[in-house]
């Protein structure tokens, strides 16, 4: 019964790597952006235009439906053992179909031997990973880089007296349940002899660790005349519903506060922190 089952996985896999292989001839295969995804080994682009796991089901389907006989399909042993493979081989084609997209070779690994296959799924995985890691360090960095040249700007406009920024939280009980209200006032001056307006500012609660605990965007048109210094006051609720929230009310006395103003308009221009490349 063995040798039985080991042929039948043999001449399935074999019969759907043949299926493969036709059908990534076909006019449907060349649509313009999966066959871009495959020239530029992009797996994360092909799975998404391509559903991997219903094709290779169907080609185990259509190889079994071409290559056993009505007997065959009717034997109630046949079936089980198909059933029970099934799963597997449709597994080991879907990886075959990743690795060729990735790599160029249809490497379709025996779907039984679980250990090796795993780890080498597991490795590649981790392979992307930190290359992902790596493009998302490098963004970060970037726009870094690019924020630090619009803060600049911004502040060469209007400037905030960090020494005087002060945050109150005021909190009630209700039916056990401890909700919040923040008030933070934030001095600022115009430096220059032009109208200012103020779009966006930053507002972070940051712990002993120098951890963000709390971030919130306060969006509004402030306008500020020229050389004018001005005490603003932001206010804003915490729901106890919310965890991040919640876990500000607790933590707030030991967290200090930091604003930064992200989006001004001058007469001239809309200076704006940058949020993707």
């Amino acid at each position: 019964i063995y040798k039985i089952i080991g042929l039948i996985v043999l001449l399935i896999l074999a019969g759907c790597a043949f299926y493969f292989f036709y059908w990534v001839k076909t006019p449907q295969y060349s649509l313009k952006l999966i066959q871009e995804s495959v020239q530029n080994h992009d797996v994360v682009a092909f799975e998404k235009h391509v559903d991997t796991e219903a094709l290779c089901t169907q080609a185990v389907d259509g190889f079994l439906a071409q290559e056993m006989s009505t007997n065959d399909m009717n034997n109630p042993l046949i079936q089980g053992i198909i059933q029970t493979v099934k799963p597997a081989i449709v597994k080991s084609l879907k990886d075959g179909f990743i690795n060729y997209v990735r790599d160029g070779n249809f490497n379709m690994t025996n779907p039984f031997e679980t250990n090796k296959t795993n780890n080498k799924i597991a490795n590649s995985e981790k392979q992307n990973e930190n290359k992902i890691k790596g493009y998302t360090q490098a963004t970060k960095e970037k726009l870094d880089e690019i924020n630090k040249q619009i803060s600049d700007e911004i502040s060469q406009n209007i400037s905030i007296n960090m020494t005087n920024v002060k945050a109150n939280l005021q909190t009630q009980n209700i039916f056990g349940l401890i909700d919040g209200k923040v008030a933070v006032y934030i001095p600022l001056k115009i430096l220059t002899n032009q109208n200012i307006t103020i779009n966006n500012i930053q507002i972070q609660f940051i712990d002993n660790n120098n951890n963000i605990v709390y971030e919130k965007t306060i969006t509004d048109n402030i306008v500020m005349q020229p050389n004018q210094e001005n005490t603003i006051t932001s206010n804003f609720e915490l729901n106890p519903f919310i965890d991040k929230d919640k876990n500000l009310i607790k933590v707030f006395s030991n967290t200090t506060t930091n604003v930064i103003i992200t989006n001004i308009q001058t007469p001239d221009k809309n200076i704006k922190y940058q949020t993707e490349l």
